[in-house]
Formats: structure tokens, sequence, C-alpha cells
């Protein structure tokens, strides 16, 4: 037998005598199990442990947590496999030591050291169905449709415990939504606000990736139908937290003619449109250039700010003064302000602050009808747009109106404060799908913080309900809100007691909060780059490629 052999023989041999300990540790104390471990590896011819090893050992064995060591080669994996005890099988898939033939490397687990990537929750030895089996029947332990901030959220944070995940989601990255508007007006690139999903989840071996549409959800069963008719099994939680589409409230032409911006495909055909507008005008100057934005909310504002500040730094300088000059942006609300959740001084603010961007603000009035090159207001006057940009709202897809869950405001559905669903057996709803309410009952914004915080406090629950804890109601920490004007010029209110900054001070908090949230260090660097390139050299570094057959509405979920 070579050196190497050896080796893969010990290892096997430590697996199953840890394996056997396992199975006599349950009313154990530590002393106990440590001794019993010494005993297995003697009686097994093995080479005694460190001290400090079984010490190891013994804690996780103890409190019932995963019993991790080195991992044996495929030699040894494949002479466990062969063992007549098909127990020892069970319990290394369970901990995912090895997946078929390949192996996966893990390190000792020392007690009171931060293993959080590689700790896998407690799960009982006598478990009739593992994670291989599940798989091949379709079946996993926690499903969750979407990957937007909910999903990653929950998504990493059961990945994280060791809990089996299938995140599925029709595109193969995550978006960093609220930078969309800045994709749409080439200030950042699509590299820096859109992450592969699977670059996230990379390190847990525990959650499943799978790029793929879905048609139905069926809640009472807890499955998922994809488009090709496969058909998914939630055995233990169902988590829905799809993005919503554009709410367009029934305007007439609004879906036709509107150019929304919710995706990351509708900012690179928003883009698109906006790069051929002045490219056209710039050759043909008896011709204006009429751009209205629909929506006073923080979407709304910023991007008729951005546009603003796109045609009187970069229109000017790469295209001419004249152009600029040919160029105006409207932003139009029904309500009489801008930014409705903001205090009054900071709406005047911003109100101030578009204007001297050469933004015409029509508010108090709706829109009538969205028409090809022109919008019709509901008091009969008509603003000419060569483009119309929808940023009014938000409503829940196709799939969550036919899937049957009770639909609240917005076609959303209302959930219970430990973010369940009424009468629905282990079934989340979060992030834009859901209607959410705070400690003390009142319904919270669809906002990037309150579905990232939804989707940690539902992981937190989920894992409780499989420990048999019980839940817990969610608690929203209110971090306020932040609008971006243009360079400089910001509004926010942090915190619950809405501490107001505007102006330069607003401006660099904006940059470092979305700095801080975006996700992966690449994404960072180049977000970074790009607004020192854009606010400071007003010099576009992002080149916006789309087809000449984009149209303004992008498929509904």
């Amino acid at each position: 037998m070579t050196q190497v052999e050896r080796s893969d023989s010990d290892n096997a041999q430590r697996q199953l005598a840890i394996f056997d300990v396992v199975k006599r540790a349950p009313g154990k104390s530590h002393t106990e199990i440590k001794a019993m471990l010494a005993e297995a590896f003697e009686q097994r011819g093995l080479i005694p442990q460190p001290a400090p090893w079984l010490d190891a050992v013994a804690t996780e064995a103890a409190y019932g947590k995963p019993y991790l060591i080195d991992v044996p080669s495929a030699r040894a994996a494949n002479e466990i496999t062969a063992a007549p005890d098909r127990e020892v099988e069970e319990f290394l898939l369970k901990r995912r030591l090895f997946d078929g033939t390949r192996t996966r490397t893990r390190q000792l687990i020392w007690p009171g050291k931060n293993n959080r990537n590689t700790r896998i929750r407690p799960q009982s030895t006598a478990a009739s169905t593992d994670s291989h089996d599940r798989k091949t029947r379709n079946r996993y332990e926690v499903i969750v449709v979407g990957a937007g901030f909910a999903g990653t959220a929950v998504a990493q944070e059961l990945g994280r415990k060791g809990v089996e995940v299938l995140l599925v989601d029709s595109n193969s990255y995550h978006q960093f939504q609220p930078l969309l508007y800045q994709l749409a007006t080439s200030q950042i690139g699509v590299s820096a606000i859109a992450r592969p999903i699977r670059s996230i989840f990379r390190r847990l071996g525990s959650v499943n990736i799978m790029t793929a549409a879905v048609t139905t959800i069926d809640s009472r069963n807890r499955t998922v139908t994809l488009g090709d008719g496969e058909t998914l099994h939630a055995d233990q939680t169902l988590v829905v937290a799809l993005g919503g589409v554009p709410n367009y409230f029934d305007t007439p032409g609004a879906e036709e003619h509107a150019y929304p911006l919710y995706s990351l495909e509708d900012a690179t055909r928003l883009a698109t449109r906006l790069t051929r507008i002045f490219d056209h005008a710039a050759n043909h100057p008896e011709e204006t250039v009429d751009i209205v934005v629909v929506g006073g909310g923080p979407t709304g504002v910023e991007t008729a700010g951005a546009i603003a500040e796109h045609i009187n730094y970069v229109v000017r300088k790469y295209f001419s003064p004249d152009l600029t000059a040919r160029s105006k942006v409207h932003l139009v609300d029904m309500v009489s302000t801008v930014l409705a959740p903001f205090s009054p001084n900071l709406q005047e603010y911003t109100k101030d602050r578009l204007s001297a961007l050469g933004v015409q603000l029509h508010l108090g009035v709706g829109v009538a009808e969205v028409r090809t090159n022109a919008v019709k207001l509901a008091d009969g006057s008509e603003i000419p747009a060569q483009l119309t940009v929808w940023a009014g709202g938000l409503k829940a897809g196709r799939i969550l109106q036919d899937s049957g869950l009770p639909q609240g405001k917005g076609g959303r559905i209302d959930v219970l404060p430990d973010l369940t669903v009424p009468d629905q057996k282990n079934v989340y709803v979060l992030g834009d799908a859901a209607n959410i309410t705070d400690s003390e009952r009142r319904k919270l914004p669809q906002l990037g913080s309150v579905a990232q915080q939804s989707g940690k406090w539902a992981a937190r629950n989920i894992y409780r309900d499989i420990n048999g804890g019980p839940r817990e109601p969610f608690h929203y920490v209110d971090k306020g809100y932040m609008a971006m004007i243009g360079r400089g010029a910001a509004v926010a209110e942090i915190g619950r007691k809405r501490l107001q900054l505007r102006g330069a001070v607003a401006f660099l908090s904006w940059l470092l909060v979305h700095l801080a949230l975006l996700s992966g260090a690449q994404q960072k660097v180049r977000a970074m780059f790009s607004w020192v390139n854009g606010y400071i050299l007003h010099s576009p570094a992002q080149v916006v490629v789309g087809n000449r057959e984009d149209g303004p509405s992008s498929p509904a979920q």
C-alpha cells in the first residue's frame, strides 16, 4: 500500500469512527464523547489525535453541530460509499462532504471561531430524504423564487446556516435597482450594477442556482412550475420574492409608448433610445427634443435630474450648445409636489434644484394619455415628447395574480407580521411582491432596504421553523430616505428621527451609502470610477449597445 493509499484509508476509517460516535452521542457529555472518540480511533488502529482536535469534534457533537474533518479523497469516498451500512453514505451526503464522485474540501471547525460559511445546521441522521435524493426528484428543502434584494438575502442567510436552498430567477445576474437610472443616462456601466448570481453564492455550497422562467406558483402544495413544464417541490418552505412590474394605472397608450425603468433591460433600452434621439436631433437643427418623465417619486426625480445633467454637460460637450438649448426635460405628477415621503422643506429644495437644471415641472395634474410623440395631460394640455419615461410605480406581476394568493393594494400579497401568507403553511412573500407592515402595523414602502431586511428576517424565521422554534414578527429598522438630484445636490432624511440633509452633504452621503450597498468589490470599484469620471470630468465612460428594434415595454413577469 502506497503512502497516498494509506492516507486515504485512514481518512475513510476516521470518518467511519466519527460516524459511529455520532450515532451514540445524544445525551452524552463533552467529556464522554471525547473519550468515545479516542476509543473508536484506537479500536480502528488510527493514530491518536491531538487533544484540541478531539475537543473541537466533541464540542460540535455535544451541541448537535456539524462534525467536519479533512475530507477524504475520491478513493476514500468510494471506500465509504461501498460500505455495507447505507447510513454511512446518508450521513456524509447530508453534510455535503462529497456529492457523487466530487469531493469538497472543508476545514476543521474550531469552537469559538467564525465559521458561518461552512457551518451546516443540525440535522437528524435518521432523516429519510437527503439532499442528493431530493435533487433527483426536483425536491428541495427551501425554494426561493426571485433573486432581487429579498430573495438574495434569504438565500444568503440560509446558506450560511447550511440549509439546502434552490434560488430560481429568470436572469443569471442580480441587479442593483437604485442605480438603473444612471445606467440609462450612461453615467455607469452594466458591470457596475449587475453581478452574476453564482458569484454571490460561490462559497455557499448548500445554495443551488437555477436560471429559468417561473410560469406558475402553487402555494398550497409549495410547488413552482417552470417555462419548460418542469415542476419543483419545496419540502419545507416556499419563498416568493418576485419583483414588481410597471403600474400604468390603465393610462391609454402608456404601456405601448412609455419606457419603464425597473430592470436592466429597461435601462439599456432607454439608454439606446436617448442616444438615438440626440443623434437624430444633431443632424436636424430645426427640431427640438422634449423628454417627459412621469412620476415625482425618487425614481422620477433622479431620472429627470440625470437626463437634465446629461443634456447640460454631455450633450453640450459632445454634440453642441445649440442642441442643449433645443432640449427640454419635463417632470409630470398628479400630486402637487415631488418626493411625497420627504419633509416640505426638502420637497421645495428639490423643486428648486430641478428647475435650476432646466427641468420643467408639471405638478398637480395627471397623465390622460401617452402618444407616440406627445403626452396629453388631464387638464387637456399636451407636452410634445420624443421620449416618455414611466416612473409611476409598481404592481404585482402576472404570476402573483394567477397564484391564488390573497392580493391587496397594488396586487401585492398582504402578509402576516412574521412575513408568511395567511392560511398557507410555510409560504413567505417578500420584497415588491408583498405588502409588509412594521411593528406598529404601518405599511412599509417598496424600498430596497425593506426588501433586504425582510429577506434576512424571513431566513431567521425559516431556520426557526426547521428547528421547531417560534417565529418572530418582523421588526424594520428605519434608516430613512435618500434621493439624488444632480451633481452636488441630493436630499436625505436619516433614521426614525428623520435627520434632514441636503446639498453637498446629502450628495456625498448618498454616494457612500450606495457604494456600500453595491454587491461585490469589482462593482464598487467600477461605480466609484464612473462617478469620478462623470461628476468631475462630465465625460461618460460607458458605451450603450442596443438593437434598433428595441421597443419601450419589457415583458411582464
